[in-house]
């Protein structure tokens, strides 16, 4: 697999994103904010989830696993609450994209986001974040477009919490197969959604004039330059030879696509030109699609 990562700390005073990988799991947690010890929350879940996802080979895994393993997660930090009083309510949201041996299998609790793109179509799957102004969008309080100003944007209603007083945290799990290298699979916390919406998010990693690798710096750059919150993002693009003949068709209702739609949902956003900074090399890109 093509792997990429970064986590920066934007304009904190620490960084509470954690980013843990192994061969075939890759996790994301970002310590819950407003809350102290946060980046202890975020660095144990996900350091945790690893450990116990790879001690199995990758044809025992299954989404129940996956569950029985963040079960125990949330309540092995419950037991760091009782054992140390002070880290009592430390939290962290969750996403983690793991591959089995049949399947990929997405799970996320929080406002950490998962994305499935794929490029071939255009087409991507996203989680849905845990979050006030999320649920007001589903009850239809709340339009979609003026939600990233909301101020319950960032409210969560789920995360992994360390608090033996609480009920634990149930998670969203999606699973997909036929992922091969058309899909990029892209996890990032909520920092970078602070800068960039879905739309050109999308587009940008979609782009087939830049390498993977330029696509991935190019977001980086943007949010590390933009970004007031902790920003972290992980790309995984699986490198299993691509079949257009397999498709996620039995899935259809999920995917987003980008049509020329929504282009005119766009028109309103100021055209972006960001760059990519590769040592002593700036290059100016037009991101504009439409």
């Amino acid at each position: 697999m093509k792997v990429f990562h970064y986590s920066d700390i934007g304009l904190r005073t620490n960084n509470e994103d954690h980013i843990s990988l192994s061969d075939f799991a890759f996790v994301l947690c970002d310590g819950v904010g407003g809350i102290d010890n946060g980046e202890i929350a975020s660095k144990t879940v996900s350091e945790s989830f690893i450990k116990e996802i790879t001690s199995y080979k990758s044809n025992e895994i299954t989404s129940t696993l996956i569950k029985k393993v963040i079960t125990k997660i949330q309540i092995d930090l419950n037991q760091i609450a009782i054992e140390k009083p002070v880290l009592n309510g430390i939290g962290t949201t969750f996403c983690a994209a793991v591959f089995s041996e049949k399947e990929l299998i997405c799970v996320h609790i929080g406002d950490s986001r998962i994305y499935i793109i794929d490029t071939f179509e255009e087409k991507y799957w996203r989680t849905n974040d845990h979050t006030i102004s999320s649920e007001l969008i589903k009850s239809g309080i709340l339009e979609k477009s003026k939600s990233r100003n909301h101020p319950f944007a960032n409210k969560l209603t789920r995360a992994i919490q360390a608090d033996p007083g609480i009920e634990l945290a149930s998670s969203d799990i999606q699973q997909f197969k036929n992922i091969d290298s058309r899909y990029l699979i892209f996890i990032c916390s909520d920092g970078v959604n602070e800068v960039l919406d879905d739309f050109e998010l999308v587009n940008t990693l979609c782009r087939k004039n830049l390498n993977l690798e330029n696509r991935f710096i190019q977001i980086r750059n943007y949010c590390k330059h933009n970004a007031k919150d902790n920003n972290s993002a992980i790309l995984i693009q699986p490198e299993i030879e691509f079949n257009p003949l397999k498709t996620q068709t039995e899935q259809e209702n999920l995917w987003i696509y980008l049509k020329e739609n929504e282009c005119d949902k766009e028109k309103n956003h100021k055209k972006k030109w960001w760059k990519i900074f590769d040592g002593e090399t700036s290059l100016k890109l037009n991101l504009e699609k439409c």
